[in-house]
């Protein structure tokens, strides 16, 4: 299908790596400390379940263990209360980015019931094909825990089950800029505009205007992931998941309207042309002014130079929207199929989603953010509003969800106004036969899962 070939060289030409920018929420390194369990006041951890464990070994497979002393202090804490309250124990079996799936294939065809795998991914494709199991069964939606998360989770319901055991959301991309550039410039500095609700495409749109003129190093917006974070802004994903089912939302009006700003930042030469720079960002031309906007993961903030002179801002809003949509990223599970301790998988997520609810753990990962890696008051207290607006308002792209070539095919669509200047309405009419296709053809085998 020559669409899925212009799929696979955008996807070169972009070096989209698998994890390039897979930041887990928070992480910390092998010297962070978590509180003891004893000095937590965590109510949520009080009503965890008191039901004992027959078997209290979990498996979990990945590339990474994220439950040791290295991974971030939720997980930390969470494996913590798993042996404290159940007197459970985590049994990593790693595997390789490359082989991940393949790995999980065969173990499951082996009969070694691992029972935990990291979620989002492929998690479509792989529920209709047997790889996962809906874990309803094990849970308890009016409880404490599950119904802390349960808004979290409905959204992501395939057939009539629950796959993802989503744990908790926050923020993934923002925009970074140099406040001593947009001071120079005579510009409003764009958090001031964003508390406001002055923070729209077409500000966010004219600041650049103002400032690019690249015969003399003045560029607009670098990064190497704009389009999926700028499709945001509408508050409309490009699929989703409704009733169980899969759908397309490429023409949907708030949707087009978002794809259609990012085609006008390309026809006015508004975004960084990586082919001059051997298709490299230059993320120190922020620090340089000689950029005005990047975005990318919160995390990067080392990047970009001197930590007191870079700002953070939301995504910008939609000029015809009354919210402040924002892209979002979920911490989720998959329960596997043939899993051989599924209530003890169930549980230690359950330590997980209370870990999560502990706000003593995030004060204590922000203080270490700001001794480790030098972070200022101002940053921590930026992400905090840009997470509670990612929390309030949260739009996730669930198009890694899907199997390959449908993936493959909203990556190409979705990037195109962008990176090509192609027009919105023109990417459709080349890409929807192909991806209306294989949404049917997802939704039928959905069906016939049951």
């Amino acid at each position: 299908m020559d669409i899925l070939k212009k799929a696979a060289a955008l996807a070169l030409s972009l070096l989209i790596v698998p994890g390039l920018f897979s930041y887990k929420l928070g992480t910390l390194d092998a010297n962070a400390k978590t509180a003891d369990n004893s000095e937590k006041q965590n109510s949520l951890a009080e009503s965890l379940p008191k039901s004992k464990l027959k078997n209290k070994k979990v498996k979990w497979l990945s590339y990474y263990d994220a439950w040791d002393e290295r991974g971030d202090p939720y997980h930390q804490e969470a494996a913590k209360l798993f042996e404290k309250k159940y007197g459970g124990k985590i049994d990593v079996r790693y595997t390789t980015w490359n082989t991940r799936f393949n790995d999980l294939a065969t173990m499951i065809l082996g009969g070694e019931g691992v029972d935990l795998f990291p979620g989002m991914e492929r998690t479509v494709n792989y529920a209709k094909n047997t790889m996962f199991q809906g874990y309803d069964k094990y849970v308890d939606w009016e409880s404490p825990i599950w119904s802390s998360v349960k808004k979290l989770n409905d959204p992501y319901v395939i057939g009539k089950n629950h796959y993802l055991m989503n744990c908790y959301l926050e923020e993934e991309y923002v925009v970074f800029y140099n406040k001593k550039t947009i001071k120079e410039n005579g510009f409003v500095d764009p958090w001031k505009l964003y508390k406001n609700d002055k923070w729209t495409m077409s500000r966010f749109t004219a600041m650049l205007e103002k400032f690019v003129d690249e015969d003399n190093e003045r560029y607009g917006l670098d990064g190497w992931n704009n389009a999926i974070p700028l499709s945001s802004v509408g508050g409309v994903p490009a699929v989703s998941l409704k009733k169980g089912k899969l759908v397309s939302n490429v023409n949907d009006p708030a949707f087009k309207r978002s794809m259609n700003y990012q085609y006008n930042l390309y026809q006015k030469g508004l975004v960084l042309d990586k082919s001059v720079f051997n298709y490299a960002s230059q993320e120190q031309f922020i620090s340089e002014g000689k950029e005005l906007f990047y975005i990318a993961p919160t995390e990067a903030f080392e990047w970009f130079g001197d930590l007191d002179d870079i700002g953070i801002v939301p995504i910008p809003k939609d000029n015809k929207s009354d919210k402040y949509y924002h892209n979002a990223r979920l911490d989720s599970y998959n329960l596997c199929r043939g899993a051989g301790n599924p209530k003890g998988a169930v549980r230690l997520i359950e330590c997980l989603i209370a870990s999560y609810s502990d706000k003593s753990i995030r004060a204590e990962q922000d203080d270490h953010y700001k001794t480790e890696y030098g972070w200022t008051d101002d940053m921590i207290k930026r992400r905090a509003e840009i997470r509670r607006l990612a929390q309030k308002n949260p739009v996730v792209d669930i198009s890694g969800m899907l199997p390959t070539d449908p993936n493959s095919v909203l990556i190409y669509m979705i990037n195109q106004p962008i990176l090509e200047g192609t027009k919105w309405d023109d990417s459709v009419k080349e890409c929807s036969e192909a991806l209306d296709m294989f949404i049917s053809e997802i939704n039928a085998e959905i069906a016939a899962a049951g």
